[in-house]
């Protein structure tokens, strides 16, 4: 902790943020979550990097500060939802797990407030326009979206996926069927504090996804075939005419059956 430099660290996280608002990605800034009280509540739970449900709420609301500035907001379905307590919720946690196996015992659970949140006038008759996407932290556990929908106050539609990090989440939204056919007017991606923003093969992945994909653009390459116990080899580019496919500058959509033994095409797009 000596060697921390907060003020350093502060500054950077602003340079980040202004970054990301050139390119036209709307931020909120968490750096007043630092400056909290020290006998505010708890942000992260004490054994754990997960937001505490009370740190939930308090993201929520810097998020929907933001939000309501962005043009569009206005075209968002109005509601109105309160969030209750919901009894005491106990949290292990990383670190607690981590010294049970190491030591073999290891300390209490934490208690804190859950939270459950309900409209309080007739919902919107029309699908949520907002969609969450994110890590655990985004998890019903700690009613991040519930909270979201209390400082919207309009629905917000939950996608984000326990256990697979903000990168699965992504990913697995875009591909959607619900998201190619009825893509919301405010995406909400909700990083952990270990994510990292500078994974290029993420971008290779997400970019051709909004649009769905390779769909509609020609096959270079294709090949359909069954995959078995071992190494499978699927595409080769070789053979007559090698073509001047390197990875940087293609991608490869693929899909499977339901039972995913056989591949149904294999193609290699330019993107």
């Amino acid at each position: 902790r000596g060697g921390f430099d907060q003020a350093r660290a502060q500054a950077s996280y602003r340079a980040t943020l202004a970054r990301m608002r050139d390119l036209d990605i709307w931020v909120p800034d968490l750096a007043s979550l630092m400056q909290a009280e020290a006998e505010s509540r708890d942000y992260f739970f004490k054994a754990d990097q997960h937001w505490t449900p009370q740190g939930a709420e308090r993201t929520a609301l810097l998020v929907a500060e933001t939000a309501k500035k962005i043009p569009l907001f206005d075209q968002l379905p109005a509601g109105k939802y309160q969030s209750s307590p919901a009894g005491l919720m106990a949290r292990s946690g990383s670190l607690q797990k981590v010294a049970q196996r190491l030591c073999g015992n290891g300390y209490p659970r934490q208690y804190v407030q859950s939270f459950i949140t309900q409209p309080i006038s007739s919902s919107p008759s029309q699908p949520a326009q907002v969609v969450l996407i994110g890590s655990s932290n985004s998890s019903a556990s700690y009613n991040f979206a519930g909270f979201l929908e209390q400082h919207l106050g309009t629905p917000v539609h939950n996608a984000s996926l326990h256990g697979s990090s903000h990168e699965g989440a992504l990913l697995q939204y875009l591909l959607s069927e619900a998201f190619q056919k009825q893509p919301p007017k405010l995406l909400i991606w909700e990083l952990g504090d270990a994510a990292s923003l500078g994974r290029r093969n993420l971008y290779r992945q997400v970019v051709p996804a909004v649009s769905n994909g390779c769909s509609g653009r020609p096959a270079l390459l294709q090949s359909s075939g069954t995959l078995r116990a071992g190494a499978n080899q699927v595409l080769f580019n070789g053979a007559n005419g090698v073509l001047p496919i390197r990875s940087s500058d293609y991608r490869i959509d693929r899909s499977c059956l339901s039972t995913c033994s056989r591949w149904r095409a294999c193609r290699v797009i330019a993107v």
